[in-house]
């Protein structure tokens, strides 16, 4: 789960030449349509689930809907991250604390859906 979200967060962009930054989000807009960024979500949700699957140390395979907001917090907080440039936290706290996080969830420590 640590190597998942350090990927989703982008801890190896540098070492891989990854470049996504404020102004790679600036023009999504002019390529991308909605459809195009629905599918590449299901994706996405769809590879960390199969990962989360092939983890035989989780307590339970999450849900669609932990796995879902699981995407969504650490992508969603990578894209913002990266519109503050330099005004939130040291890369790597950032992504350790986003590991606690998803760990959190995974484990059932996180705030699941009331019943």
């Amino acid at each position: 789960m640590r190597r998942l979200v350090a990927i989703a967060c982008g801890a190896d962009d540098e070492a891989t030449g990854i470049v996504f930054d404020a102004d790679i989000i600036g023009l999504e807009p002019r390529i991308a349509e909605p459809k195009h960024h629905r599918r590449v979500f299901e994706e996405f949700c769809e590879a960390w689930r199969r990962a989360l699957c092939a983890c035989p140390d989780l307590p339970t395979v999450p849900d669609a809907a932990r796995v879902q907001a699981l995407v969504l917090a650490v992508w969603g907080a990578r894209r913002y991250r990266l519109l503050l440039q330099g005004a939130a936290l040291e890369p790597a706290p950032w992504v350790s604390e986003m590991q606690a996080l998803c760990l959190a969830a995974l484990e059932g420590k996180g705030a699941g859906p009331q019943t």
